[in-house]
């Protein structure tokens, strides 16, 4: 039974006994290999964050961020006292090239930059200042994957018990397809026979009856305060299915109380209390989805002092951000407004300001978190987000990852029961055995972003 895939091969019975490899499972269990070994070698760097007291003109003192330019051409000059690290945060754009983030590791050379600012700090002006007015629009309806999460959450259960949960409401009646990748909605929802019966399916439960009643009146016309839109979640492109809302199946209190859960999970069972959560997040989440936008007052002013910093740039640059709630929208409906109010007196761009402190905070860069049963699946759908080379990105920009709604929960099974992983208290382990696989298989054949582009 021995072969190139190591002495794991043959070993167990029935099932773990088995070796395979496939187009989905192999590149799933390789996201989960790769992020051990790459937990197992990571090395925590020691490094600073430099933050600047301003005080300026009627504004109080203001706390700023170091935010330096940073350009290819900074980075070859490896200035003293930085190192540099693959960004961690995803380009926005498919075609962007996302640059190295400075670590500012030199304790020697910081407290001369913390020295220089503060020799230098009635030098320090407002270089620019700008007020905006930011739209937050409330999240689209649920897919599989974030439903899965929501209700994992909220009950404490697995990925694969949580589509169990939903694909029983679905079997019901009383919510849509449960498996579906897409969180938007079909333009005709929209019409106003059919999203009216579904405000009228939800009034009858006292724990989301006056936001359904509000979106309703809003859309109907008939409220004073709010005029009528289309919300963010309709799309007219062409769908299979669509995100998981409830039906036009009126739940009164009673069918509410009595749900049953039918479907069985193998070696599992659901709950009527999961059934429970399960439909009133499907609830909020499209109650949510069609109330306005809520709006916030943005303010950004950047501070400059005239000093070399640890880049090499002539000016020292800081910024300093605030923000309010102006108007609550949907961000009231369920768990209220708790946004700090961060906002400070306007400042004039050129006027004069103060460095009343400097602090240095020193930390250490961690690794990544392991994948746990709950995030896993969302991972898998989000994988074409991540990739770093522009030219694959841009390939994967509508890659709905790897596997599909209906496939995923099956791939982690799988990967169990081969005995390429391990689940401890909801984590996610790589085996020697699933290790070996990805260690002997072609490369291309492990990688996620091959699957996600032959998945589209």
């Amino acid at each position: 039974s021995y072969s190139k895939f190591g002495n794991h091969l043959g070993r167990g019975e029935k099932r773990e006994r088995v070796m395979s490899v496939g187009r989905v499972q192999t590149p799933a269990l390789a996201m989960i290999v790769n992020r051990d070994i790459e937990i197992e070698n990571f090395v925590p760097k020691d490094h600073f964050s430099i933050t600047g007291l301003f005080s300026a003109s009627g504004s109080g003192a203001l706390p700023g961020n170091y935010s330096p330019k940073v350009t290819r051409e900074i980075i070859d000059s490896a200035p003293a006292g930085v190192t540099w690290e693959q960004s961690k945060t995803p380009p926005k754009n498919e075609n962007d090239d996302p640059l190295e983030r400075p670590l500012y590791t030199g304790k020697d050379e910081v407290e001369s930059f913390k020295a220089r600012l503060l020799q230098n700090a009635d030098k320090a002006y407002v270089q620019k200042y700008d007020e905006s007015e930011r739209i937050s629009h409330p999240p689209k309806t649920f897919d599989l994957a974030e439903a899965q999460s929501a209700l994992g959450n909220a009950c404490g259960i697995s990925p694969n018990l949580a589509q169990t949960v939903f694909e029983d409401l679905y079997e019901q009646g009383w919510t849509s397809y449960a498996r579906t990748s897409k969180s938007e909605l079909p333009n005709n929802f929209y019409e106003p026979e059919y999203r009216n019966g579904l405000f009228e399916s939800l009034k009858q439960l006292p724990e989301v009856s006056d936001k359904a009643s509000l979106a309703q009146s809003i859309h109907n016309g008939e409220n004073a305060e709010i005029k009528p839109f289309k919300p963010e979640v309709f799309t007219s492109k062409q769908m299979e299915h669509w995100g998981i809302i409830p039906t036009q199946q009126v739940m009164t209190q009673s069918a509410f109380a009595s749900l049953t859960p039918k479907k069985k999970e193998k070696g599992k069972s659901h709950t009527k209390e999961h059934m429970q959560m399960a439909y009133m997040l499907v609830a909020k989440q499209f109650i949510q989805a069609m109330l306005p936008p809520a709006r916030f007052a943005s303010q950004k002013v950047t501070f400059a002092v005239p000093v070399k910093d640890m880049l090499g740039h002539d000016e020292a640059v800081f910024v300093a951000k605030g923000e309010k709630l102006i108007y609550p929208g949907w961000m009231s409906a369920f768990k209220g407004t708790d946004k700090k109010d961060s906002s400070f007196p306007a400042v004039s761009k050129g006027s004069q300001a103060k460095v009343e402190d400097v602090t240095l905070k020193a930390s250490k860069t961690k690794p990544p978190t392991r994948y746990t049963e709950v995030n896993y699946p969302k991972a898998m759908a989000n994988v074409g987000k991540n990739v770093v080379d522009p030219k694959l990105r841009k390939l994967l920009v509508n890659s709905e990852g790897i596997g599909t709604p209906a496939t995923r929960k099956t791939i982690i099974e799988t990967l169990i029961v081969r005995g390429y992983i391990e689940v401890k208290k909801g984590t996610l382990y790589s085996t020697q055995k699933g290790r070996d696989v990805i260690k002997n298989v072609p490369k291309w054949m492990s990688s996620p972003e091959t699957t996600a582009l032959w998945e589209d």
